[in-house]
Protein backbone atom coordinates (compact mmCIF):
# COMPACT_ATOMS: atom_id res chain seq x y z
CA UNK A 1 0.00 0.00 0.00
CA UNK A 2 0.98 3.81 -0.74
CA UNK A 3 0.02 6.95 -0.78
CA UNK A 4 0.44 9.28 -3.58
CA UNK A 5 -0.43 13.31 -3.19
CA UNK A 6 -1.59 14.34 -6.96
CA UNK A 7 -2.27 18.52 -7.40
CA UNK A 8 -4.63 19.02 -10.01
CA UNK A 9 -6.10 22.33 -10.78
CA UNK A 10 -4.61 23.99 -7.71
CA UNK A 11 -6.10 21.10 -5.51
CA UNK A 12 -4.05 18.82 -3.77
CA UNK A 13 -5.89 15.06 -3.75
CA UNK A 14 -4.21 11.97 -1.50
CA UNK A 15 -5.18 8.81 -2.53
CA UNK A 16 -3.89 6.23 -0.70
CA UNK A 17 -3.82 2.46 -2.55
CA UNK A 18 -1.84 -0.50 -4.01
CA UNK A 19 0.33 0.08 -6.68
CA UNK A 20 0.03 -1.94 -9.50
CA UNK A 21 -3.12 -2.96 -11.81
CA UNK A 22 -5.48 -3.78 -8.93
CA UNK A 23 -4.25 -0.47 -7.42
CA UNK A 24 -7.74 1.35 -8.29
CA UNK A 25 -5.96 3.77 -10.70
CA UNK A 26 -10.28 3.48 -12.52
CA UNK A 27 -11.20 5.41 -9.04
CA UNK A 28 -8.88 8.32 -8.93
CA UNK A 29 -10.61 11.16 -8.00
CA UNK A 30 -8.57 12.88 -10.96
CA UNK A 31 -10.02 10.43 -13.69
CA UNK A 32 -13.20 10.65 -12.31
CA UNK A 33 -13.21 14.47 -12.94
CA UNK A 34 -11.65 14.50 -16.70
CA UNK A 35 -14.38 11.71 -17.79
CA UNK A 36 -17.51 14.09 -15.80
CA UNK A 37 -15.57 16.99 -18.01
CA UNK A 38 -15.77 15.17 -21.10
CA UNK A 39 -19.67 13.98 -20.70
CA UNK A 40 -20.73 17.65 -19.51
CA UNK A 41 -19.06 18.76 -22.67
CA UNK A 42 -20.24 15.83 -24.87
CA UNK A 43 -24.39 16.74 -23.25
CA UNK A 44 -23.04 20.54 -23.89
CA UNK A 45 -22.89 20.41 -27.26
CA UNK A 46 -25.18 17.68 -28.56
CA UNK A 47 -24.37 18.19 -32.29
CA UNK A 48 -20.59 17.48 -31.73
CA UNK A 49 -22.08 13.89 -30.26
CA UNK A 50 -23.42 13.47 -33.71
CA UNK A 51 -21.63 14.82 -36.09
CA UNK A 52 -24.09 17.57 -37.60
CA UNK A 53 -23.64 21.25 -38.02
CA UNK A 54 -26.49 23.53 -37.24
CA UNK A 55 -28.38 24.78 -39.90
CA UNK A 56 -27.88 28.40 -38.15
CA UNK A 57 -23.86 28.02 -38.68
CA UNK A 58 -22.57 31.39 -39.95
CA UNK A 59 -19.66 29.72 -41.59
CA UNK A 60 -21.14 30.11 -45.36
CA UNK A 61 -20.83 33.82 -44.82
CA UNK A 62 -17.52 34.08 -43.01
CA UNK A 63 -15.61 31.80 -45.76
CA UNK A 64 -17.19 33.85 -48.20
CA UNK A 65 -16.03 36.79 -47.10
CA UNK A 66 -12.12 35.84 -46.65
CA UNK A 67 -12.17 34.05 -50.36
CA UNK A 68 -13.42 37.53 -51.32
CA UNK A 69 -10.77 38.90 -49.38
CA UNK A 70 -8.13 36.91 -50.77
CA UNK A 71 -8.95 37.73 -54.23
CA UNK A 72 -9.07 41.39 -53.18
CA UNK A 73 -5.28 41.32 -52.06
CA UNK A 74 -4.23 39.08 -55.07
CA UNK A 75 -5.61 42.05 -57.02
CA UNK A 76 -4.22 44.56 -55.18
CA UNK A 77 -1.45 43.51 -53.42
CA UNK A 78 0.00 41.03 -55.41
CA UNK A 79 -1.15 42.44 -59.19
CA UNK A 80 -2.19 39.09 -60.20
CA UNK A 81 -5.56 39.90 -62.08
CA UNK A 82 -5.71 36.40 -63.42
CA UNK A 83 -5.43 34.52 -60.21
CA UNK A 84 -8.27 37.40 -58.55
CA UNK A 85 -10.68 37.08 -61.65
CA UNK A 86 -10.60 32.92 -60.86
CA UNK A 87 -11.54 33.60 -57.11
CA UNK A 88 -14.17 36.05 -58.42
CA UNK A 89 -15.47 33.66 -60.65
CA UNK A 90 -15.56 31.01 -58.40
CA UNK A 91 -17.41 33.24 -55.41
CA UNK A 92 -20.02 33.99 -58.15
CA UNK A 93 -20.96 30.67 -59.12
CA UNK A 94 -21.45 29.30 -55.66
CA UNK A 95 -24.90 29.42 -54.60
CA UNK A 96 -24.39 29.11 -50.97
CA UNK A 97 -22.41 32.05 -51.04
CA UNK A 98 -24.35 35.48 -49.76
CA UNK A 99 -26.17 37.32 -52.53
CA UNK A 100 -24.53 40.92 -51.68
CA UNK A 101 -20.76 38.83 -51.50
CA UNK A 102 -21.38 37.16 -55.00
CA UNK A 103 -22.77 40.85 -56.50
CA UNK A 104 -19.40 42.22 -54.88
CA UNK A 105 -17.43 39.91 -56.07
CA UNK A 106 -18.25 40.08 -60.01
CA UNK A 107 -18.00 44.20 -59.69
CA UNK A 108 -14.80 43.30 -59.12
CA UNK A 109 -14.60 40.76 -61.78
CA UNK A 110 -15.70 43.54 -64.10
CA UNK A 111 -13.05 45.92 -62.91
CA UNK A 112 -10.30 43.09 -63.30
CA UNK A 113 -11.48 42.97 -67.16
CA UNK A 114 -11.42 46.43 -67.56
CA UNK A 115 -7.93 46.84 -66.41
CA UNK A 116 -6.56 43.82 -68.50
CA UNK A 117 -8.54 46.26 -71.57
CA UNK A 118 -11.32 43.99 -72.21
CA UNK A 119 -15.30 45.42 -72.37
CA UNK A 120 -17.29 44.60 -69.25
CA UNK A 121 -20.48 45.18 -70.55
CA UNK A 122 -21.98 41.80 -70.06
CA UNK A 123 -20.90 41.65 -66.31
CA UNK A 124 -22.22 44.57 -65.12
CA UNK A 125 -25.46 44.17 -67.32
CA UNK A 126 -25.52 40.59 -65.36
CA UNK A 127 -24.74 42.55 -61.70
CA UNK A 128 -28.28 44.83 -62.54
CA UNK A 129 -30.18 41.91 -63.93
CA UNK A 130 -29.44 39.48 -60.73
CA UNK A 131 -28.39 41.59 -58.23
CA UNK A 132 -30.47 45.21 -58.65
CA UNK A 133 -31.32 45.63 -55.15
CA UNK A 134 -27.28 45.54 -53.77
CA UNK A 135 -25.16 48.45 -53.39
CA UNK A 136 -23.12 46.92 -56.32
CA UNK A 137 -25.43 47.29 -59.03
CA UNK A 138 -25.02 51.28 -58.58
CA UNK A 139 -21.81 50.96 -59.56
CA UNK A 140 -22.08 48.85 -62.47
CA UNK A 141 -25.01 51.47 -63.52
CA UNK A 142 -22.72 53.92 -63.64
CA UNK A 143 -19.81 51.98 -65.03
CA UNK A 144 -22.19 50.96 -68.22
CA UNK A 145 -23.35 54.55 -69.01
CA UNK A 146 -19.62 55.11 -68.93
CA UNK A 147 -19.32 52.45 -71.56
CA UNK A 148 -22.35 53.77 -73.57
CA UNK A 149 -20.93 57.10 -73.33
CA UNK A 150 -17.77 55.83 -74.90
CA UNK A 151 -19.57 53.81 -77.40
CA UNK A 152 -21.86 56.28 -78.47
CA UNK A 153 -20.51 59.99 -77.98
CA UNK A 154 -22.86 62.47 -78.02
CA UNK A 155 -21.65 65.13 -80.53
CA UNK A 156 -22.25 68.34 -79.62
CA UNK A 157 -23.06 71.26 -82.46
CA UNK A 158 -20.24 73.05 -83.50
CA UNK A 159 -20.23 76.66 -84.52
CA UNK A 160 -19.19 77.13 -88.11
CA UNK A 161 -17.72 80.18 -88.99
CA UNK A 162 -18.14 81.24 -93.22
CA UNK A 163 -16.78 84.08 -93.93
CA UNK A 164 -17.83 85.99 -96.39
CA UNK A 165 -15.73 87.75 -99.07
Amino acid sequence: MNTTQIEADGMEVTRTGHAGPAGGAAHSPLLRRAVFAAMIYLLADPFFAIGVRPLFAQSAPVAAGVRLQAGIEKEDADGDLKSAMEIYEKIAADNSTPREVRAKALLRLAECDEKLGHQAKQVYEQILHDYPDQPAAAHARKRLAAIQQQEHPVLLPTMIARSCW
